[in-house]
């Protein structure tokens, strides 16, 4: 067969992207010549091969295509790879995949059609804690009844009054029974029943996810550590802090705050696709969170291949969130008690709307967070970063996390436990109750003190978590790393190190974009960590005594061929 060559092109961001599609026999000689973007077909095996450009050459592209129906190849100019992926033979954007491109090929797979849906965003805000020295008891010693469960699930209305069935073409979910007899609390929670009648119901693409969480959860073979919220509690992922403490001019939150943080942010926002799991940065304006918003109030059913925006990492403000006051005992400034030596970040808020999904991923290496939760419905699902589980977790440093992978976490990591963070109730019970309380001014005040709730959570430095918002959810964040982790430094810096040397850097199934991603964010978390020993001179020998290996094998990375080609 002849060579023929095709000449195609793009536009995005007011620049041409030019590239050529050639296809031959045989793979593509070292010699032969390419710029980026360039696509080569051997037609002898139909193998594709994509250019990198400059001295880097051809390489096999991937061809594989996530659980959303989204390609996993993307084009290898940094400033439109996200957007571009590689179908077939051509870049294409990846706006196009659901407005007729694919119409032939999502009509024969309805069931990969359905994980391309959309989720929706709703803002929340994080914060830090720290560990106790003792471990707060669960329950009374004279007490012989079994560890508290869950109140049963109230069902919650959509905001419209008449809205017709969702998802009328998938069957109901037939009542389940759980693997292991100590998760028997799965079923007070009706899951399920909860997600369906909520306006994460809205967005289908995350349906059928969030039901095969649910699903996996049901069907574990271990136990799952229920964290009761209604006291302290020590767990292996987290610290139940139980209410926020903050000031005493400190005022309650509200959405109001929330947009007036994101407005002194501007564009120097991030926004996080729940859907996709990847960073939107300057793709993304205000105005979009409030479409999303206006859609979600008005029952409005999200498209397939819309996206679920959440803002992250937006900056209080003097007219926002700071006027909580909000305190992260033991983490505030000038504590006379605090024993240990600590850096935080500023304070920040992100956002998380309903049904957005947070696939599994690692806690940020060595820092703990601090996080009050103030409104909506989360659910938590934590483990423990030990060796075994932090090995499972490799994948997830070299690809973005979808379904499939977190569904085998789910079933493999060790030492499972939940945290659902929901409002004590809806307005309609708390009308009720007034009522029934007109009589006792006492419970009257107690009902008015508990409205809205703000609860606080510590978690634990490399704590491996997956999250979902069942609602509009808020939380607010504070980042901190202290002398108090080195343990855990220590423990992840082993870990890492090992990854790094003996299963990354010459691996062949992970491309070297992947690599260089890893080698970057290990090496800040080093950076970091020798500024704290630097700021602490006390502290600056263990400091250098745990980072030394990794630094040297940072080294050995950063020059390495098998990571940076050039």
């Amino acid at each position: 067969m002849s060579t023929t060559t095709q000449k195609l092109a793009f536009k995005t961001k007011g620049k041409i992207y030019n590239y050529t599609v050639t296809r031959a026999p045989g793979d593509p000689a070292p010699a032969f010549s390419g710029s980026r973007g360039d696509v080569y077909v051997n037609t002898d095996t139909s193998i594709i091969w994509i250019h990198l450009g400059g001295h880097h050459g051809w390489k096999l592209a991937d061809t594989t295509v996530s659980n959303r129906g989204i390609p996993d190849q993307a084009h290898p100019a940094p400033e439109v790879g996200k957007e571009y992926r590689l179908f077939n033979t051509e870049w294409v954007g990846r706006t196009l995949f659901y407005k007729g491109f694919w119409a032939g090929e999502l009509a024969s797979s309805k069931s990969r059609t359905m994980e391309v849906s959309p989720s929706v965003v709703t803002p929340s805000v994080t914060t830090t804690i720290a560990a106790t020295d003792h471990e707060l008891s669960t329950q009374d010693e004279d007490d012989d009844e079994p560890p508290p469960s869950p109140p049963p699930a109230k069902k919650r209305k959509l905001n419209t009054p008449e809205a017709e069935p969702i998802m009328a073409d998938i069957e109901p979910q037939p009542r389940q029974k759980v693997a292991h007899s100590a998760n028997q609390f799965l079923l007070d929670l009706c899951l399920h029943d909860q997600w369906e009648s909520s306006t994460s119901s809205l967005v289908e693409s995350q349906l059928h996810k969030a039901k095969r969480i649910f699903d996996e959860l049901l069907n574990l073979d271990h136990p799952i550590r229920w964290l009761p919220k209604e006291q302290p509690t020590i767990s292996d992922t987290c610290i139940i802090v139980g209410p926020a403490r903050k000031h005493p001019d400190g005022v309650a939150p509200t959405f109001r705050h929330l947009v007036d943080d994101l407005c002194q942010a501007g564009p120097n926002t991030s926004y996080v696709d729940s859907v996709t799991n990847l960073v939107e940065q300057g793709k993304v304006s205000i105005a979009d969170i409030w479409v999303q918003q206006i859609n979600f109030i008005e029952g409005e059913s999200f498209p397939m291949g819309s996206r679920v925006l959440c803002p992250m990492d937006v900056p209080f403000s003097e007219k926002g969130l700071l006027q909580c006051r909000w305190r992260c005992p033991p983490f505030d400034k000038g504590n006379a008690d605090m024993d240990v030596d600590m850096v935080g970040s500023e304070d920040s808020t992100s956002s998380s709307a309903s049904s957005a999904q947070q696939q599994i991923r690692l806690h940020p290496t060595t820092c703990g967070t601090y996080t009050i939760h103030w409104r909506g419905t989360t659910l938590w699902l934590m483990w423990p970063a030990t060796l075994e589980n932090l090995q499972k977790m490799e994948p997830t440093f070299t690809s973005v996390p979808d379904i499939e992978l977190t569904a085998k976490l789910i079933r493999t990591l060790e030492g499972p436990e939940m945290l659902f963070l929901r409002e004590e109730e809806d307005e309609e019970d708390r009308e009720d109750d007034s009522d029934s309380n007109e009589d006792d001014d006492s419970d009257e005040e107690e009902e008015k003190e508990r409205v809205p709730t703000e609860f606080a959570f510590y978690i634990r430095p490399n704590t491996i978590y997956c999250s979902l918002s069942f609602t509009e959810s808020y939380q607010a964040n504070v980042c901190i790393r202290e002398s108090g982790f080195l343990p855990e430094l220590e423990d992840i810096m082993t870990w890492a190190t090992d990854f790094l040397e003996n299963r990354l850097i010459n691996s062949t199934r992970v491309g070297h974009l992947e690599k260089a991603g890893f080698v970057q964010s290990f090496k800040e978390t080093v950076e970091q960590w020798k500024e704290i020993g630097k700021r602490f001179p006390k502290h600056q020998e263990e400091v250098e005594k745990i980072v030394g290996p990794a630094e040297r094998a940072l080294e050995r990375a950063l020059q390495s061929r098998m990571v940076f080609p050039s």
